[in-house]
């Protein structure tokens, strides 16, 4: 598997920070540039594609997560297009009664819904008619034991939920009928003492497996702000769903935060904050070996 040359696709437009304070962020600032992250892509029933993922304004290096406090909602004809900036939705003052972070959507439709699921920590879950509005549901799970959940990833394998998501050094997953109700975590993969998992992604293709997958390392955090969203993604493949290990190393990929997506017969993925600041999309091939 190789990829070709990126396209930016996604870059906020000059808004106004709608807060609460950060460390460097301030409420009601007009910010000039914006930072992206874990994102999720998804096509309403009109055809039109809308993506959504964590934005906060660009700042230092000694902060670079500072203001993950609400979501980028942008729209497009095509994945493969440039897409037209809605503005921030969720900020905290929409959320009242919930830690101010709002971290890696990701959502599905379901009988005349729109589902997104969300960290940290609780696994957050929202719902849209028409994916402007939102309404809080609650919370679906939680990881006490294990510093919480994080970066969760949903999708629909032979007619059940599957849903993957990050705990600490560890992969996870969980299955549900229904979306509300779920099974008990299933170990994906565990890392190395040195190594945390970030991003992870399920794609089934020609009944193979992979999880691609981001490692942070802390290596040179809060040096550079770039080194903070680290752009190589480790790919594992396996004959079907199960606890994976090195041993299932398929290859490296350079993008941070990766979304696969399928779009006219080609496989696709998107990336944040690589090569440029904002959402990347490059295509992959072959997936043939």
């Amino acid at each position: 598997m190789r990829q070709k040359c990126s396209k930016l696709i996604y870059l906020p437009d000059p808004q106004i920070y709608p807060g609460p304070d950060g460390e460097e962020v301030k409420k009601g600032e007009f910010y000039e540039q914006w930072s992206v992250n874990d994102h999720c892509h998804i096509c309403a029933e009109d055809g039109k594609w809308h993506m959504f993922g964590i934005a906060h304004p660009l700042t230092s290096a000694q902060e670079p997560h500072d203001g993950e406090y609400q979501l980028f909602h942008a729209v497009s004809d095509s994945p493969l297009e440039k897409y037209r900036c809605c503005g921030m939705i969720l900020p905290p003052s929409e959320r009242p009664g919930e830690r101010p972070e709002f971290h890696s959507p990701t959502v599905i439709h379901k009988d005349g819904f729109y589902y997104m699921i969300c960290g940290p920590e609780d696994i957050r879950m929202y719902r849209s008619k028409d994916l402007y509005q939102w309404e809080k549901v609650g919370t679906i799970f939680s990881e006490p034991d294990l510093s919480g959940a994080r970066d969760p990833q949903i999708q629909m394998v032979n007619g059940r939920y599957l849903l993957t998501y990050c705990i600490y050094k560890q992969v996870c997953y969980r299955w549900s009928d229904d979306l509300f109700n779920w099974s008990e975590r299933q170990l994906l993969m565990q890392m190395p003492e040195n190594l945390h998992p970030e991003s992870p992604f399920v794609y089934f293709y020609n009944g193979k497996v992979y999880l691609f997958l981001c490692l942070w390392d802390g290596v040179n955090d809060h040096v550079h702000f770039e080194d903070s969203y680290q752009s190589i993604t480790h790919v594992y493949r396996a004959d079907e769903l199960r606890e994976m290990s090195r041993k299932d190393f398929y290859c490296t990929l350079r993008a941070h935060a990766p979304e696969i997506l399928n779009c006219n017969g080609k496989i696709f993925m998107t990336s944040a904050f690589y090569p440029e600041n904002g959402i990347n999309i490059m295509e992959l091939i072959p997936w043939n070996d």
